[in-house]
């Protein structure tokens, strides 16, 4: 009776709390990953030229200065 009725409306506006909540919670997750996405770029490029730079470093500057010392 009257008392399946509310329990089938409080299950169905718990869904509905629940469907709410997982569509934010992708949302949060999808700008969390584009932000790894963007952090794991800039990473790799500052690791490239790091990279460049010690190459630089190793195979121009040190062969010239270092038979000055």
């Amino acid at each position: 009776g009257v008392a399946f009725g509310w329990r089938q409306e409080l299950l169905t506006e718990n869904a509905r709390e629940l469907f709410d909540l997982s569509q934010q919670l992708y949302g949060r997750l999808s700008t969390m990953g584009g932000h790894v996405a963007r952090l794991g770029s800039s990473l790799k490029g500052s690791v490239e030229r790091y990279n460049a730079f010690i190459g630089a470093l190793e195979s121009r500057v040190l062969p010239t200065a270092l038979p000055m010392l």
